[in-house]
């Protein structure tokens, strides 16, 4: 299974008033709702994850989107390519140090984090053409494994 999500808040995120339209790879039925519930955090200790979190921030939902997805990530090299033909293209690549031009490399471990315990920061690019418009470069992007459950991010 692989998921997308594009969010947008016209201010900071804990001010609320978030958009949020998931895109979805998957075959099968059961996993296609169970991926739903999991994403929108109803199955979430208060707080616990980042699904959780962002919900509440939220107020609209726009109709997921079940397409084919492509993925290539490289964690440790900070590279990553998502496509979902006609409607989005990201990537993600290291951040470069200005003086030297050699790639720059930031890693934050966050002890409590309700995101992820540990990522590596780079520069992310993305383009979505669907119902939420996206259009930024060289931006913000983290990479990281997600290993969670509903209590929270496995340490």
């Amino acid at each position: 299974m692989r998921w997308v999500g594009t969010f947008a808040w016209p201010k900071a995120i804990h001010e609320g008033n978030g958009t949020c339209q998931v895109f979805i790879d998957c075959k099968n039925d059961s996993q296609k709702e169970a991926l739903l519930t999991i994403l929108s955090g109803q199955e979430t200790e208060p707080g616990a994850t980042i699904f959780q979190v962002f919900a509440g921030t939220l107020t609209e939902m726009l109709d997921p989107q079940f397409v084919p997805i492509s993925v290539e990530i490289d964690i440790e090299a900070r590279k990553a390519q998502v496509e979902i033909d006609g409607v989005l293209k990201a990537s993600g690549t290291p951040i470069v140090n200005p003086v030297s031009g050699e790639d720059h490399r930031v890693r934050v471990i966050l002890p409590n984090g309700f995101e992820y315990a540990e990522a590596e920061y780079g520069s992310g690019t993305v383009l979505s053409t669907n119902a939420l418009k996206l259009d930024s470069k060289n931006a913000h992007a983290h990479f990281f494994e997600m290993n969670m459950t509903q209590n929270g991010v496995v340490r």
